[in-house]
C-alpha cells in the first residue's frame, strides 16, 4: 500500500559529466544546510562544520547541526550526496533532515525531513534516524526511531515505535513504499 507523498523541493538537473560532492566537504567545510536546520540570523543557512558539527549561542539561544551520515543516492538517473543532519534548536528535541546535494557550495537541490513520513509524533523524536541510509534504485531506504504506534499515548517525544521504508523519487517528491513499523525492543 502506498503512503502519501512527501513535500519536497525539485532537484535541479546535473550536467552529464557531474560528479557527487565528496563527503569530506560536509564534515569540514562551509555548507548551506536545509532551511529547517539554519541558524537564526543566518540569512542563507550557511554553517561552518568542523568534524561534522556546528553550533551557535547568542546568550539566550543555543543551536547545533550535526552530520549523522552521508550516502550517494541516485534520483531520476542523477547522483546526489544525501546528508542526514540532526538539527537541535535548544531544549530536549532534535530533528533529522536530509539534504540532497549536487554541489557542496550550494543549498540542497532537494531537502526533506523524515518525520513527515514517519508519523504524527515522530517529529519529536530525540534522534530519529537509526541505522544507515542506503541507496536503492531511484531513492533510498531508511530506518528511524520515534514512530507513533496505536498503543502510544499522545505526548511529546514518547513514541515507542521504530520504522523503516523505501523513499522513491517520483519526479517531484518522495513516495513512501514498503513501510514497516515495530515496537521498540529493549
Amino acid at each position: 500500500m502506498a503512503q502519501p507523498a512527501q513535500e519536497t523541493s525539485t532537484p535541479q538537473p546535473l550536467a552529464a559529466d557531474a560528479t557527487v560532492p565528496d563527503e569530506a566537504a560536509f564534515i569540514n567545510g562551509e555548507v548551506i544546510v536545509p532551511e529547517q536546520c539554519a541558524f537564526w540570523g543566518s540569512a542563507d543557512g550557511r554553517v561552518n562544520l568542523v568534524d561534522g558539527f556546528a553550533s551557535m549561542e547568542d546568550g539566550t539561544i543555543q543551536m547545533s547541526v550535526t552530520v549523522k551520515q552521508t550516502a550517494v543516492v541516485t534520483l531520476a538517473g542523477k547522483p546526489y550526496r544525501a546528508v542526514v543532519f540532526s538539527c537541535w534548536g535548544g531544549g530536549n528535541l532534535a530533528y533529522d533532515y536530509i539534504g540532497f546535494y549536487d554541489d557542496a557550495s550550494t543549498a540542497p537541490a532537494v531537502e526533506t525531513g523524515i518525520q513527515i513520513a514517519a508519523g504524527p509524533y515522530q517529529s519529536n523524536a530525540i534522534s530519529a534516524v537509526e541505522g544507515t541510509l542506503e541507496s536503492i534504485e531511484n531513492g533510498f531506504h531508511l530506518e528511524w526511531a520515534g514512530e507513533f504506534l496505536a498503543t502510544d499515548e499522545a505526548c511529546t517525544a514518547c513514541a515507542t515505535g521504530h520504522g523503516e521504508a523505501d523513499f522513491l523519487w517520483n519526479g517531484s517528491s518522495f513516495d513512501v513504499m514498503n513501510k514497516v513499523t515495530w515496537q521498540q525492543r529493549d
